[in-house]
């Protein structure tokens, strides 16, 4: 297994992948909110960059108006055995998403599903903006863990949520999770998100 590259290489990468999806604006253009939150200047779109180990992931949306009105949220993270798991969700987690988790039918399912919460709870904070820390502000973040983690129409708490398992080329696995904001509780026909650029094996969908 290599050497898996720098944040700052990944952060770059994500940048490059970002300029490829969206040509209109030069990488200077790009602001930060009083939340730390990254933003186009002028609002023609909007994105987000997600990495973990050897992945990157870029979310982006935009509509034909001259403005979005849409914020987006990515978070891809690596699958990893971890034996506080238990104590981070007990921190960080609600009762119904540790309950989720511990009915796993193995350790390895456990590791899946704690990845698969936090991803979307990540995926949440940097569509809405989280001031500081995200990790911290993650046990403010509403509940997603229901009969099966996401309800059928896959809309929580004003964005509709896509997931995804991936692997890089060492076969590692990842889950990704990427989130829209929807314009109204009855908005239930969200597209999937088109995935153009994918290192590694294709994703697998989840919900």
């Amino acid at each position: 297994m290599g050497k898996a590259p720098t944040s700052a290489a990944l952060h770059e990468e994500g940048r490059r992948v970002l300029f490829q999806l969206d040509k209109r604006v030069p990488p200077a253009a790009i602001q930060l909110e009083l939340s730390g939150r990254p933003h186009f200047a002028d609002r023609h779109a909007d994105f987000s960059i997600s990495h973990s180990r050897s992945m990157v992931a870029v979310s982006h949306v935009s509509t034909s108006r001259k403005t979005c009105a849409f914020h987006t949220g990515c978070d891809i993270q690596l699958i990893y055995s971890n034996r506080f798991h238990k104590t981070i969700a007990s921190r960080f987690f609600g009762a119904q998403e540790q309950r989720y988790i511990a009915a796993a039918a193995d350790c390895t399912e456990q590791d899946t599903r704690f990845c698969k919460v936090w991803t979307l709870k990540e995926c949440f904070l940097k569509a809405r903006g989280s001031p500081g820390d995200s990790v911290f502000n993650m046990k403010e973040v509403p509940c997603f863990a229901f009969d099966s983690l996401l309800p059928a129409s896959g809309i929580v708490h004003g964005l509709a949520y896509f997931l995804y398992e991936c692997a890089d080329s060492a076969a590692c696995r990842y889950i990704l999770a990427v989130g829209r904001e929807v314009s109204s509780a009855a908005d239930t026909r969200i597209a999937p998100p088109r995935i153009r650029l994918v290192s590694g094996m294709p994703p697998r969908v989840l919900f």
